[in-house]
């Protein structure tokens, strides 16, 4: 029955401490409106209009306004609040950090006055057209701001209008070093792009489908097509039947083997001599590289000098005279009278 009643007890207090939030509560609203009048009005210090002793005691600041700085404080990035005549209101303390400066140096200053010249001309006609329509500028962008240092950086923002008020909020996110590391990778693209497309041989990589991800400038020519036509489709998409299957058997011999495969392709009535290499891809599965060299000119040579030295030999055998050449002590050719008289085999 004691514990009953101790139950009890409690529940009547749970009842008036939730009667007294309940008024709390409806005091807040009160200050929650002078904070929208504080804002419309442009209050330069942007400090409530009003105090009232609430929980907190007798701080300077409302029940609204703790809340206020506390989710504008804890967001994680860094957030600026700025007038319709650009001029920063308030920052947090992510502010202080990426930029440098302190919140005293930032506050009343114009926003102009750390953007990059580049990007102050978009960045004001975005700010124009937010003032006039919230919906008409785009709410993302990226754009480079100095910091404390002098250093440019580049940050991502995302801008929204405050409803009933003259005042834009704006979060950014200092993104300087991953644009630093797309302008290196973009370099490397760029010098392995000039060093593929210089090369007189066919370059190209097949996905584990047999379609090409990469041609350089010579394939692009070959097949006569931009690398954008050739991208995605496989041989049997871009020349005949037997020269695409000769094609897919020796990529498929390469990745089954997992060995290097140096083979002669014809097509379009030339000779290629092509080495096909496996290679993993991002994946996991196997690909194909390769190096296509057009040899018929040295195919033609070759069988040029075949011939030639056919039709010498016959000449030579059928003068009905010895003839031999010696170097260094040794025999180094003998036609067939020379042979005969010496009694020795070729």
């Amino acid at each position: 029955m004691e514990k009953s009643a101790k139950t009890r007890e409690q529940l009547a207090d749970e009842v008036a401490a939730l009667h007294r939030r309940i008024t709390e509560l409806e005091a807040l609203s009160e200050t929650q409106q002078e904070e929208i009048e504080r804002l419309r009005y442009g209050d330069e210090k942007m400090l409530p209009a009003t105090t009232k002793t609430t929980q907190y005691g007798d701080d300077p600041f409302t029940t609204a306004d703790h809340l206020y700085r506390a989710v504008f404080e804890s967001t994680g990035t860094a957030m600026v609040i700025v007038d319709e005549n650009m001029v920063i209101r308030r920052v947090n303390s992510e502010v202080e950090t990426i930029s440098g400066y302190s919140r005293r140096e930032v506050e009343g200053r114009d926003m102009s006055e750390f953007i990059s010249s580049d990007d102050l001309k978009r960045m004001s006609e975005y700010h124009e057209l937010r003032m006039a329509d919230p919906t008409l500028p785009p709410r993302s962008y990226e754009f480079a701001y100095f910091d404390r240092n002098g250093l440019e950086k580049c940050a991502y923002v995302t801008v929204a209008y405050i409803p009933e008020t003259r005042m834009s909020i704006a979060s950014f996110v200092d993104i300087t070093e991953k644009k630093n590391m797309e302008d290196k990778l973009r370099a490397s693209e760029d010098r392995y792009r000039t060093f593929v497309d210089s090369a007189s041989d066919m370059i190209f990589l097949k996905d584990d489908e047999y379609r090409y991800l990469i041609v350089n400038k010579a394939l692009s020519c070959f097949f006569g097509k931009e690398e954008a036509e050739i991208i995605g489709k496989t041989d049997f998409e871009l020349m005949t039947k037997d020269a695409a299957q000769n094609c897919r058997q020796s990529d498929m011999r390469s990745i089954d083997e997992k060995t290097v495969v140096v083979c002669e392709e014809h097509g379009g009535g030339k000779i290629f001599e092509t080495l096909k290499f496996p290679v993993t891809l991002n994946s996991g599965m196997a690909g194909i590289g390769g190096f296509i060299r057009d040899i018929t000119e040295k195919k033609q040579i070759e069988t040029a000098l075949q011939e030639s030295e056919e039709k010498y030999r016959l000449l030579i055998d059928n003068v009905g005279q010895a003839i031999f050449v010696a170097q260094d002590g040794f025999l180094k050719f003998a036609n067939s009278r020379m042979v005969e008289i010496s009694g020795y085999s070729e």
